[in-house]
């Protein structure tokens, strides 16, 4: 089990006390991704013994920090591999079971995820690519009822990388997560690649996580999350259907451009600043490119280094 660390301490000790409870052979690895705090002393007081840990020196995002951690599992020869948001409490033999459906078939498995604050509600039961809308989204309650019913497991377009499940060879087949997108849009690029690729992607609704839903997009990440998810919607849509102009026009004109909202005399430095992340993403995704946002970005967005990263000279700018 991979759970990957950059802030909210708190949520990941909760997460790693959700997952102790799990069979003792199962190892629990934490990856801080060069968060400069203390998540392993504060881990080994509430859980001694009971994970291990990789310390990046430097944030790599979603997608470097998760495939730190699967290439060291599958350093240890791991035959199933569980990737976990911090910010998830998972039910007692959860992860149990969707190693079970994992170990007997070529899928990637999610179960259904819930909201922390909202157990009753389903936040991730099955995903799609809304070609009207231009974008990846989360099946509704009724929309999933109408089409699986009862049905057990859902085979399904998108999963969520919230909490996903797959062998160390399937792992190995898709190549992990594309660094390409650092963060965001990550999880519905690992779902075209696997269907490419002949995986089922499948979600098990007996099987329940809880989800505290955006807990990484406070403060400056807010603002830096607006370049990713305009960046990544462009480069995901035009890689998953190819020849898409159309589609990414529209992704811009429906999901991008409104998050500008309109230039306002009492208010214009706002819609200047959030101007500057939109018109960066435009710009680097029409050059093709990725990873970690531009360290001068970051500047502007308020983002402060940690110290390991203080010390890396002109990265990204």
């Amino acid at each position: 089990m991979v759970v990957l660390h950059y802030s909210g301490v708190e949520d990941t000790v909760r997460c790693v006390q959700s997952l102790a409870g799990e069979r003792s052979s199962a190892r629990i690895l934490v990856v801080d991704n060069g968060s400069g705090d203390s998540i392993r002393e504060r881990i080994e007081e509430t859980c001694p013994g009971r994970t291990e840990h990789v310390r990046l020196t430097s944030n790599t995002g979603f997608t470097g920090g998760m495939n730190a951690g699967l290439a060291w599992a599958f350093e240890r020869h791991a035959r199933t591999i569980t990737v976990l948001n911090n910010d998830t409490v998972v039910s007692p033999g959860a992860i149990d079971a969707l190693c079970a459906v994992a170990a007997a078939g070529h899928v990637l498995v999610s179960p259904e995820v819930r909201y922390l604050d909202d157990p009753s509600s389903v936040w991730f039961g099955g995903a799609v690519l809304d070609r009207e809308l231009a974008l990846p989204r989360h099946l509704g309650e009724d929309e999933i009822a109408d089409r699986f019913g009862d049905r057990s497991p859902r085979e399904v377009e998108l999963i969520s990388g919230c909490c996903v499940t797959a062998t160390a060879s399937v792992w190995q087949q898709l190549g992990g997560f594309d660094p390409l997108y650092f963060l965001m849009f990550e999880d519905s690029d690992l779902s075209v690649r696997a269907a490419e690729n002949g995986v089922r992607l499948l979600v098990l609704p007996e099987v329940t996580i809880l989800h505290a839903v955006s807990a990484s997009f406070v403060g400056p990440m807010h603002a830096l999350g607006l370049y990713y998810y305009s960046r990544n919607g462009l480069h995901f849509l035009r890689t998953a259907v190819p020849g898409s102009l159309e589609l990414r026009l529209r992704f811009v004109r429906r999901h991008v451009l409104p998050l500008l909202g309109r230039p306002r005399s009492q208010a214009l430095a706002p819609w200047v600043r959030r101007s500057v992340f939109v018109a960066t993403a435009l710009a680097d995704a029409s050059l093709h490119r990725g990873g970690r946002a531009p360290r001068w970005l970051e500047r502007f967005a308020g983002h402060r280094a940690t110290p390991s990263e203080q010390s890396e000279p002109g990265k990204n700018g």
